[in-house]
């Protein structure tokens, strides 16, 4: 440590100097100088690195006094442990005044990088059948494994422990050769590139000549794709296998590949992640669009699974509503009033819920956001079938505003032949067999009264098994047979059919024809059905 005022001053008994400042007592530095904390201040960040020197230090005495062991310590330096190395890294990094020294040689200021080291790894054919490796560049690294760093010209390189062993053990390798220069066995040269390079490409630049990766086998290419979610925003990063190794898309560095990689797939699974809406880090991509996101998650994601691995995390499978949430129509009779009930459902969507569903469908959105976050697709099959039903039935209003549809069962009549139990629709029995019976009359089986002077033909018993069916139900119709044949027949039947009804209620029957047909109809009446009695209302 060193106290820089307009001079500076070292500091040659760190671990004294540490106590003083703890307890707030001055701090002998020279004749010149004394530090007194009513006087002297340090900066901010200055004074979270003392802070930490300070429990360093208190962590070392402890475990003196615990083993019992005094070693003999350099006072002017404090050894930082491993383990705070991290939280000490970034304090120092966030100083105005650090210096760094590496092998004798003063470097101002704390540069640290995640990129790769400087280290130049080339592989070249020898003239006796073998191959070379040259290495340039490894006799100026200093290696920190306990803290998964490496020192290079003064600049701090964070490493995986893997790549600190790789480094040690190259290292060793120079060592033992004294030289930097290693030779392989052809026999092995094939091996020795799947196994020893994917871990050099992550040190350093590596360079294979063509004639060495013209032997080598090229692995096949296994892309995975993960997938998060953090902060409401979607997060997903992508990576390239060729066996051993891995590449990261987004953070080549433009170096030659040892083998051939398959470009054209490559090429396809990274356009498709650009056109997405996917913003790009060095790292990987990010999205911060609710209606982006949603059509990411169900209709490229499918696109997809055919050319990647794909690995979601837990919040990202809860975005994705599960396949059972089927919409249904149920519809059930309520014969009391002749009215058709219909009640808008979806399976594991709560109730207060399906409103907003409705709307959402209103609206023509492609889906519904639940309130358990989970996005609710409403461009599957049954929801369109849900939708042109509603839009058929001229029944959207009224589901809008309430959770059950109550429609008269006349008005129910013209869109009769679209209700039929299906994928949307769940019909009870009584509606089901209401259907069954408007779109085949005969069901019921009524038959021709026996009073009728006439014979029917089978269409014409069909018209009059339509027209008890409709009036069994309470309907109204129209017989649009061509002329001739014989509609008048069909409805004098029908009324012979309901005359003992109408006797009892003491009603009428009533026939409004053009004036031209009203004696024909008398006549009618007079030769199929002599036993009723008929007037004109003339």
């Amino acid at each position: 440590i060193q106290l820089k005022l307009a001079k500076v001053y070292f500091i040659n008994h760190i671990r004294e100097f540490l106590s003083k400042v703890e307890k707030r007592e001055s701090f002998h530095c020279s004749n010149e100088f004394t530090y007194t904390p009513d006087v002297h201040s340090f900066k901010q960040e200055t004074d979270a690195i003392i802070q930490q020197l300070i429990k360093m230090y208190h962590n070392e005495k402890m475990y003196e006094d615990t083993l019992e062991v005094h070693a003999k310590q350099d006072e002017s330096m404090i050894f930082i442990p491993p383990a705070s190395w991290k939280d000490m890294l970034f304090s120092l990094s966030k100083a105005e005044y650090v210096q760094l020294k590496q092998n004798e040689q003063l470097f101002q200021g704390l540069q640290v990088s995640k990129g790769l080291l400087p280290l130049h790894f080339e592989f070249t054919k020898g003239n006796n059948g073998g191959f070379t490796l040259h290495i340039e560049g490894l006799n100026r690294v200093q290696v920190m494994d306990m803290y998964n760093n490496a020192l290079y010209d003064g600049k701090l390189y964070h490493l995986h422990i893997e790549d600190c062993m790789r480094l040690i053990e190259l290292q060793k390798m120079m060592s033992r050769s004294n030289s930097n220069q290693f030779y392989i066995p052809e026999s092995k040269m094939e091996h020795f590139v799947a196994k020893v390079v994917p871990g050099l490409m992550k040190l350093g630049t590596v360079h294979i000549d063509e004639v060495i990766s013209d032997r080598v086998e090229t692995p096949s290419l296994k892309a995975k794709l993960y997938l998060d979610r953090v902060k409401n925003r979607l997060l997903a990063g992508l990576e390239f296998h060729y066996g051993n190794v891995m590449i990261n898309p987004l953070e080549e560095d433009g170096q030659p590949s040892v083998f051939n990689r398959d470009e054209k797939k490559e090429k396809e699974i990274l356009d498709i992640m650009s056109e997405s809406a996917f913003a790009k880090t060095e790292g990987g991509y990010f999205m911060h669009n609710e209606e982006a996101e949603y059509n990411f998650l169900y209709h490229v994601v499918p696109t997809l699974k055919g050319l990647v691995d794909i690995y979601a995390t837990t919040a990202i499978k809860l975005r994705i509503s599960k396949g059972d949430a089927v919409p249904l129509i149920r519809v059930r009779r309520k014969e009391r009033i002749d009215w058709l009930s219909f009640r808008f459902d979806i399976k594991g969507i709560p109730e207060a819920e399906i409103k907003g569903v409705l709307a959402a469908l209103e609206e023509k959105r492609k889906y519904y956001r639940l309130a358990n976050g989970s996005f609710l697709s409403l461009e599957s099959k049954e929801f369109n079938e849900i939708n042109q039903f509603i839009k058929e039935s001229g029944i959207r209003k009224e589901f809008l505003h309430g959770e059950e549809v109550n429609v008269p069962l006349i008005r129910s009549v013209k869109w009769m032949n679209g209700l039929h139990e299906g994928n949307v629709l769940s019909l009870d029995d009584s509606v089901q067999e209401l259907v069954e019976n408007i779109q085949n009359p005969k069901k019921l089986k009524f038959a021709v009264p026996n009073t009728l002077n006439a014979e029917m033909r089978k269409y014409q018993v069909y018209g009059f098994e339509w027209m008890k069916t409709l009036a069994h139900y309470r309907f109204g119709g129209i017989l649009a047979d061509d002329m001739g044949l014989g509609k008048t027949l069909q409805s004098i039947a029908f009324i012979d059919s309901v005359l003992t009804e109408v006797r009892e209620k003491k009603l009428p029957i009533l026939v409004v024809s053009p004036s031209s047909l009203v004696y024909n109809w008398f006549s009618e009446l007079k030769k199929f059905a002599p036993h009723i009695r008929a007037v004109i209302a003339d």
